[in-house]
């Protein structure tokens, strides 16, 4: 597996991944924009941008970090692929850009991605109020080098 930079060709695959990751975990979710939307602004806006990078294996991208400054705006990897070390290794990618720290927000209801950012040394320091489209907490991850 290596991490490296998305290009505009992953925007298919990174799609699709935050889709199924998605519905897979959060299946009741209603979602503020349809996948067709997302879609959109992952290749027109989010790739582009030049914060993302993925994990890739024989030409298969299996999960994406999005970051902004310090903070972690995406981590999925695609369902069926969880617990092989490709989320642990894009957030040790995160850690490493940010040894002073990173934070994220993460729906309260979703325990997969809650008990993952603890197990990796998050912890949940805020719960938001903002109902749309689920309440959320921000998770905070004090630094130290990211090992």
């Amino acid at each position: 597996m290596i991490l490296r930079p998305a290009r505009a060709a992953d925007a298919g695959q990174v799609a699709d991944i935050d889709h199924d990751a998605r519905l897979f975990t959060l299946p009741n979710v209603r979602w503020e924009h349809t996948p067709a939307e997302k879609r959109h602004w992952i290749a027109e806006t989010l790739i582009p941008s030049g914060c993302v990078h993925v994990a890739e294996q024989d030409g298969h991208v299996l999960g994406f970090l999005a970051l902004r400054e310090s903070w972690v705006d995406q981590l999925y990897v695609r369902p069926g692929q969880w617990r092989q070390g490709i989320g642990g290794a894009l957030l040790q990618l995160a850690k490493d850009r940010y040894p002073d720290g990173l934070a994220l927000y993460c729906f309260q209801c979703n325990l997969t991605a809650r008990n993952f950012y603890e197990g990796h040394g998050f912890n949940g320091v805020v719960l938001g109020d903002d109902a749309v489209p689920e309440p959320d907490m921000v998770f905070a991850w004090a630094g130290g080098g990211g090992r």
